[in-house]
């Protein structure tokens, strides 16, 4: 997630309900930014938010899916 206007925050959930969540990806507050190797399948649910709350502004999502060998 990608903003130049606000501080992004970013929020990923799995089928488990499991939260993983990134702030400043590399110390930049325009930039959030979580990537795993899914260990489940499932509904995932991406959510996204700006700090502080309430702050508004354009911004980018980039989501890229690799399907592995099983």
């Amino acid at each position: 997630m990608r903003s130049d206007e606000f501080d992004t925050f970013l929020i990923m959930v799995s089928p488990a309900r499991d939260r993983l969540e990134n702030d400043d990806y590399l110390g930049s507050i325009k930039h959030s930014r979580i990537q795993i190797v899914a260990q489940e399948s499932g509904e995932w649910e991406i959510l996204t938010t700006s700090l502080p709350s309430g702050t508004t502004g354009e911004y980018e999502v980039h989501v890229t899916v690799r399907e592995g060998s099983r």
